[in-house]
């Protein structure tokens, strides 16, 4: 009956053949630790134990789900994990888990001690705030870069009118009108380049929600004011 039992585990948690060898060997190796349960005590309990109360600390704190979501989101996970075959990871991580939980309280003092003498920083310590906290400065640190993008554009545009008040001020077929046309091809260059540089990094790091959606409109209005300066300077030269 233990056998079967045990057997069912192994199927259930180690669904791929790569998986399933593991576990087996995880098994075997761990047969004379306080039978018959201590197979079952290193199989099961330390390791999804552990993995659900991390997954669980993540997502309740740097989410900032509410209790339903962050437990919809844990078992997902879990699941995820378990199809993949990526169970035996845990099975190590179980083994070490006293060790991992002298880890995660070391990190704990350390996020708390630094908050306190930060004079606060809100809710939200442990694993989670530290994982929160990473979260929210890769978003500051996106939105920072493309405050300073957006700059850039608005000042390359800049650049594309002033050429553009030149050519028109330069006579007609005249050299100083080719050196105007050259300066104006150049900036409607860096222009639209500076335009495509802040598109192509929201889709590397893609920016969601209405700040996503004002990055996309904002991106077009750009777009739309250098094709209307060259439309326009087109319009006069014809």
């Amino acid at each position: 009956m233990a056998l079967e039992l045990m057997d069912m585990l192994v199927q259930f948690l180690c669904p791929t053949s790569n998986s399933a060898s593991l576990c087996q060997n995880f098994i075997s190796a761990h047969q004379s630790v306080m039978p018959p349960f201590g197979q079952y005590i290193y199989f099961l309990f330390f390791p999804t134990v552990f993995l659900l109360l991390f997954l669980w600390i993540v997502f309740k704190d740097a989410i900032k789900a509410n209790k339903g979501i962050s437990l919809i989101a844990t078992i997902a996970v879990y699941v995820f994990i378990i199809i993949q075959g990526l169970y035996p990871i845990f099975l190590a991580l179980g083994e070490l888990w006293i060790i991992v939980i002298f880890l995660l309280g070391f990190l704990y003092f350390i996020i708390h001690r630094f908050r306190g003498e930060g004079g606060g920083g809100g809710k939200g310590g442990g694993i989670g705030g530290l994982v929160g906290g990473g979260i929210k400065a890769v978003g500051g640190w996106a939105s920072g870069d493309i405050s300073s993008r957006e700059k850039d554009i608005k000042d390359r545009i800049k650049e594309l009118e002033d050429a553009a008040k030149n050519l028109d001020a330069a006579p007609k077929g005249t050299q100083a009108s080719s050196e105007a046309l050259i300066e104006f091809r150049a900036a409607e260059r860096e222009a639209r380049s500076a335009v495509e540089e802040l598109k192509e990094f929201n889709v590397r790091f893609p920016v969601f929600g209405s700040k996503g959606r004002s990055i996309v409109k904002f991106t077009e209005h750009y777009e739309k004011q250098i094709r209307d300066i060259v439309h326009r300077e087109r319009k006069k030269a014809a």
